[in-house]
Order: structure tokens, then C-alpha cells, then sequence
């Protein structure tokens, strides 16, 4: 009996950061000598919306602001602590989090800066490591050419497409993919996705009654939901946490107040499929029953973060099965960093180039952009980059997503880079079904490949270069499937 080889990573969990609204003070600020408005910024420079915490600052780092825009003093004289500094006391933000920075752009020494009338830009600057909140403060206040610096806030409008998941800033990988700006098609107030679409997760399992997955999770008129093929039995609840994680990457509920987002988190269902045990291990047999199983439940998009070392006709069979009931398969390539190859053959994703309907996907970095270390490789095996990692061997940060206890969870993996493209998958067939379009699980392969990124730098990694972008599968569609020409939305994609 053939056994199902997946290569875990090390495990770093994020801590989660709950911003609080600080109220703004207004005074009269001049600007040069043109004029003067009321501005926050008079009598205070740096509106942190963070409070301090009662904890002692530990030693100040060495991290520093990235961004095209340097902050550091020009006087070289050492900044100088106020408010929550000079108390002593300082919380920490997180990787991630983003400051609105007003930039006197006629500065002396700051002449490179694009010039505005008002002779200010805001400029956007985003950490890329955890920093005090005093530290930042003190850089901020010691650059003269920096007039006022506050958090950036989530701006919300009415229609669905929006996020308030707390936790949404540490998920680099759903940026890297253009999550939000997609948005303006798939959620569109005109012809938003109205269908629902169901997502097979066959895998470890999943915990139901995870708050940000609970919504998500299809049961039966009986409550039941999915089925463990592992144990025979009708509860495929989560003992080893990769289902749950998988299963957040997918298709977490967004703007809930809690966690984390999904892909699709809107008009979809989580079929649970158990596959796997504890150890993330199983059986062909087992896995090939589970495809069989998804299919016959009437799942859209089966998703398998799983491989074989080798051939196996069972699983073939199985995904052929699948596809001819309807349902597209996503696969990961696996994370040995080998070159796939007819010699090296890892099922199923090296069954991607002869089944039509079979998507095989490796993973990029979030950050970079580049082929992440561990992942699997070909131009001929794999379709498309997704993010599976973020900053690996930089910042050792990794993809955040759901996990056991209620909890979340930062793991890294093909096993990330599958359920991200599942999830798009899923967007597309909703999209179909809300315009009244029926389309195969080939087509539908067809359209991800058609609508990805390419990008020469991955061109010996996967078809074509060819990484997930949401944006560009936007607006593919929007051309090939909805105004069948130019032409943008009133929002703007």
C-alpha cells in the first residue's frame, strides 16, 4: 500500500494585534508661507493608534522602516523619545502593518521627492519585520522632513468584497495575489457572484466548529458533514491541523471580525473529506474513495495538498472520475525542491500535462516573488506559481492561516500554494454560474492558465511563468466573459 509522503514545515505562530481608535486634534499648521489648515499634526506629530502597553520595552531592535522612502534621521542626531517612548513602555507592530506618512516634499535634502502643490505627500510605508511602537515613534519624530505619521485604517465601503479580519495585514500571501482589488469583479454590486459553490478539502480534516471556518462547512439535512475514510465514519473532524489550515487558505469567512480571510469566503461551501491521519498519512485506496466521494457529493473544486511518491492508476482513476462528474482538481507539486521529470514522477501532480481538468500548482515566495526553496519544479509538470511561503530564510515568516483549538497557525508548503488557486477556482465557476454559464472542469483549467501572471523569473519552474494573480484572472474575465471587449468598471479594475 502506497503511502502519502507530505513534508511538514516548522511552525511559527503570529500574535494577534487589536488596533484602537485614537481621537484626532485639530489645529491650525502652516504650509510654507501659502496658507494654513487645521491639521492633527500641529500639536502632535505621530498619531500611533496603538496604546502602550503597562510591560517594560525590551532593548530596541534593529529593524528599520522599508518602504522607497527613507526615514531615518538626516541630522544625525539621536532621536529623541516622546509620548509612550519617553514613558518607557511600548507595544509591538506587527510585520505588515502599514502608516500613512506625510512627506514635506520641498524639504531641504528631500528635493528627489515628487513635488505637490500643497508642497505634502502622503507617502505608504509597510514593515517588513515587527517593530516597538517606541522605536517607530522616535524614528518618526526625529526625521524633520516627516510632518505627521498615523496607522493606516481598513476605509470600508457597503458592498461585500471589503475585510475586517483582524488579522488580514500578516496575509501577505492573499496581497501577493491581488485579493482585494479582484474584488471589484467577483463582488461587484452589478453581477457579483450569487451561486454557491462547493470546495472539497480532502486532507486531515477540518475543524468544524472553528470560528472562522463554522459558516463555511456543508452539512446535510442531519447536521452531518463530509465523511472520514480514514476512520469509516461520518465525523472528519481535524486531528493534525493541516486540513483546518488548508481549509482557511481556501475559504476562511472574511470580514467577520475574527481572524483571518479566505479566497472565496464568500457563496461557499467546505466539504470535508478525511483522507489523512494524525501523522498526515494515508493510503491510495483511501484517497481515490475520497475523490470518488467529492464527486459524487456534487463538489466543484476538489482540493488535494497531498503526494505519492510514484505512480498510482488508483488515484488516476479516481481524478478522472471526478472530472467527468464535473468537478475540477487542484493539486500541490510537492515540497522536495526536485525537478519533476518522467523519471522522478510524483502523483498526482505529474498527471497535470495528460488530464484536462487537473490544475498542478508549486509555490512562490509572498515577498519576493521568486520560486520558493522547498517546491517542487517543471515547465512541463506544474502550471502555476501561488504563494506558499513568505520571506523563508529572510524573516522565517511563513503563511498564516486557521488552525486547531480555534486557533491560528503559520505553516509553510505546496500544501499552501494548492487551496489559494482552489479558491480562485472557486471564484471563477461562481462567477459562471451567477452569468448562467456552465463550463468544464477543463474550461475552467483553460481560464486559470489564461488569466494568470507570467513572469519570466518563474519560467523554469512552471508552464509559462505562470503565477496566480486575481487581478489579471479579473480581468480576463471581465473581457472574455462579461463586456467581451475593453473597457473598465465604474469602480475602476
Amino acid at each position: 500500500m502506497n503511502c502519502v509522503k507530505l513534508i511538514l514545515p516548522s511552525l511559527s505562530l503570529f500574535s494577534l494585534r487589536l488596533l484602537a481608535v485614537v481621537p484626532w486634534l485639530f489645529a491650525e499648521v502652516a504650509v510654507g508661507e501659502s496658507f494654513s489648515y487645521p491639521s492633527p499634526f500641529a500639536n502632535q506629530k505621530v498619531h500611533l493608534a496603538r496604546q502602550p502597553s503597562s510591560a517594560a520595552l525590551a532593548p530596541a531592535s534593529s529593524a528599520t522602516v522599508p518602504s522607497s522612502v527613507s526615514l531615518k534621521a538626516t541630522s544625525g542626531a539621536e532621536p529623541k523619545a516622546t509620548g509612550a517612548a519617553a514613558a518607557g513602555i511600548s507595544q509591538i507592530y506587527p510585520r505588515g502593518t502599514q502608516f500613512a506618512v506625510l512627506v514635506d516634499t520641498v524639504c531641504r535634502g528631500r528635493s528627489w521627492y515628487p513635488k505637490t502643490e500643497s508642497g505634502h505627500e502622503v507617502q505608504q510605508v509597510t514593515l517588513n519585520s515587527e517593530m516597538h511602537a517606541i522605536e517607530l515613534e522616535a524614528l518618526f519624530e526625529s526625521d524633520p522632513c516627516v510632518r505627521g505619521v498615523s496607522e493606516e485604517a481598513l476605509v470600508r465601503g457597503t458592498a461585500q468584497g471589503e475585510y475586517n479580519d483582524p488579522r488580514f495585514l500578516e496575509q501577505l500571501n492573499m496581497s501577493a495575489i491581488s485579493l482585494k482589488a479582484s474584488g471589484q469583479l467577483f463582488w461587484h454590486s452589478s453581477f457579483k457572484i450569487n451561486q454557491e459553490v462547493v470546495i472539497a478539502i480532502l486532507d486531515s480534516g477540518i475543524q468544524l466548529d472553528h470560528p472562522d471556518l463554522a459558516n463555511q462547512i456543508q452539512r446535510n439535512s442531519e447536521g452531518k458533514s463530509g465523511y472520514d475514510f480514514f476512520n469509516n465514519d461520518a465525523d472528519p473532524s481535524d486531528d493534525a491541523g493541516h486540513g483546518t489550515h488548508v481549509s482557511g487558505i481556501a475559504a476562511a469567512e472574511p470580514d467577520n471580525g475574527l481572524g483571518v480571510a479566505g479566497v472565496m469566503g464568500w457563496k461557499v461551501k467546505l466539504l470535508p473529506v478525511k483522507v489523512l491521519n494524525e501523522k498526515i498519512q494515508g493510503s491510495t485506496g483511501k484517497i481515490a474513495n475520497g475523490i470518488r466521494y467529492a464527486a459524487d457529493q456534487g463538489a466543484d473544486v476538489i482540493n488535494l495538498s497531498l503526494i505519492v511518491e510514484g505512480p498510482s492508476a488508483m488515484i488516476q482513476d479516481a481524478i478522472s472520475y471526478a472530472i467527468a462528474k464535473g468537478a475540477l482538481v487542484v493539486v500541490a507539486a510537492g515540497n522536495e525542491g526536485q525537478a519533476l521529470t518522467a523519471d522522478n514522477f510524483r502523483a498526482p501532480v505529474s498527471y497535470a500535462p495528460t488530464m484536462s481538468g487537473l490544475v498542478s500548482v508549486g509555490s512562490i515566495d509572498a515577498i519576493s516573488g521568486l520560486p520558493s526553496h522547498f517546491s517542487n519544479f517543471s515547465p512541463a509538470f506544474v502550471d502555476l506559481g501561488a504563494p506558499g511561503s513568505e520571506g523563508v530564510g529572510v524573516n522565517n515568516n511563513l503563511v498564516l492561516s486557521t488552525f486547531l483549538a480555534s486557533g491560528y497557525r503559520s505553516l509553510e508548503g505546496t500544501s499552501m500554494s494548492a487551496p489559494a488557486v482552489t479558491g480562485a477556482a472557486g471564484l471563477v465557476i461562481g462567477l459562471l454560474k451567477t452569468l448562467g454559464k456552465k463550463q468544464s472542469p477543463g474550461e475552467i483549467e483553460t481560464l486559470l492558465k489564461n488569466g494568470a501572471q507570467e513572469s519570466a523569473s518563474l519560467a523554469q519552474h512552471f508552464h509559462k511563468g505562470r503565477r496566480l494573480n486575481l487581478s489579471n484572472l479579473a480581468q480576463y474575465l471581465k473581457n472574455t466573459h462579461i463586456f467581451q471587449g475593453s473597457g473598465g468598471f465604474e469602480e475602476g479594475l
